[in-house]
């Protein structure tokens, strides 16, 4: 399944909070989500945008990652007490839509990203979410050029 365009990303700092998740035990993320929303976490940073971001995965996307949900800051911004960083990895990504009610179109396109062929370098992937029923998957690849 091919993805719906790719793009090239600059390192981008996201803050916020986070939890060490597996797929297979969707409760940590949904306790994850409850945490975010319950402690304001977007007025504790007053970043930019909305960001899910998975990293430091111990293999592919049936293993262990970190799930990080925040918001994009400066580089030299503060961090709230008890929140963390990550750069978001420089380097291309390969872009899916997910349109519809959140959290099942969100579910439905990353089901799409786990049966597709693509190359991924397992770094750094991101949801980046652009309004109410409107987010943008970026799943990190080897050079999209040989992908085309």
């Amino acid at each position: 399944m091919a993805s719906d365009g790719f793009e090239k990303i600059t390192p981008r700092r996201i803050a916020g909070i986070s939890a060490r998740c597996v797929n297979s035990q969707p409760e940590t993320i949904h306790a994850l989500w409850a945490q975010y929303t319950q402690q304001d976490i977007p007025a504790r940073l007053q970043g930019n945008g909305m960001y899910a971001v998975y990293f430091e995965y111990e293999s592919d996307f049936s293993g262990p990652y970190t799930l990080l949900l925040g918001q994009h800051v400066e580089d030299d911004a503060p961090l709230p007490e008890g929140m963390r960083d990550v750069f978001l990895e420089p380097g291309d990504y390969a872009v899916f839509d997910a349109v519809g009610p959140f959290p099942q179109s969100i579910v439905d396109a990353w089901s799409r990203i786990w049966s597709s062929s693509l190359q991924r370098t397992y770094r750094t992937d991101f949801e980046m979410y652009l309004g109410p029923e409107r987010a943008s998957i970026f799943v990190g690849v080897w050079e999209s050029e040989n992908l085309l």
